[in-house]
């Protein structure tokens, strides 16, 4: 299980930190916005592919903005949302080129005015309308969600929910040999590029090609172990035809 905590840094830090490391505890596979690498997009892309990578999102939410995107890293047509925001709307499906995918897991924790009052945010009075209207759209929307007045009281919240968490099944796998590990070197940049493939596009496959001979398979193979903790099988497949592959 891969979850993704979303959160105002400025008011829910200590929360997200101590949430990460008791869901981390319990054998998820925590992502915050902190553990992002640099790829070369812009945060909001970041966000994109993150989220669309993980099985389950949860979102802290409070009476703070927090940080949006600069106007021009803003896709044409949307109104102006903080990265926590669009965090929850990437989780729901939406996507940047307008296109709409399956909807994650989304846990919703709302912090109480006592809980608010003290941890409370300095901030544009825009800004502060801007999380009003979003905190009223939640609202409005029916899903379901759970209010905390304390730290220890959220913790107890998720690491209920937490019990939820789906158990891997054996992970079948045929790969035809075994990983050579630290032995296998100088393919670094091809191993990146290929992550970055599938963080960029999860469900597209990949095609490596060149002569025989030249490592392909050994490459994907590598690539195989070393991601493996992200997939359900690992599996290799030998076919000159295509009635042979079927």
């Amino acid at each position: 299980m891969k979850i993704f905590l979303s959160a105002v840094s400025n008011q829910f830090k200590a929360c997200r930190d101590a949430l990460a490391s008791d869901l981390r505890a319990v054998g998820a596979e925590v992502v915050v916005q902190e553990d992002f690498q640099q790829h070369g997009r812009t945060l909001l892309e970041k966000l994109e592919q993150y989220i669309a990578a993980c099985d389950r999102v949860i979102a802290l939410v409070g009476d703070a903005y927090g940080w949006e995107p600069d106007e021009a890293a803003r896709p044409a047509g949307f109104p102006r949302r903080s990265y926590s925001q669009w965090e929850v709307y990437f989780a729901e499906g939406e996507r940047l080129d307008g296109s709409r995918q399956p909807a994650k897991e989304l846990y919703l924790y709302f912090a109480s005015p006592e809980f608010i009052a003290a941890h409370a945010v300095q901030q544009a009075d825009d800004a502060a309308a801007l999380q009003q209207a979003f905190l009223a759209e939640l609202h409005g929307s029916g899903k379901d969600w759970n209010p905390f007045s304390s730290l220890d009281q959220l913790r107890a919240l998720v690491l209920r929910d937490g019990f939820r968490l789906q158990q891997r099944g054996p992970q079948p796998r045929n790969l035809p040999y075994a990983s050579l590990g630290s032995l296998f070197k100088g393919r670094e940049q091809v191993l990146a590029e290929i992550t970055q493939h599938f963080e960029h596009a999860s469900h597209q496959p990949l095609v490596i090609h060149g002569l025989g001979g030249m490592g392909k398979s050994r490459l994907a193979i590598e690539y195989a172990f070393r991601h493996q903790n992200e997939h359900g099988a690992l599996l290799s497949v030998t076919a000159d035809t295509p009635a042979a592959l079927q």
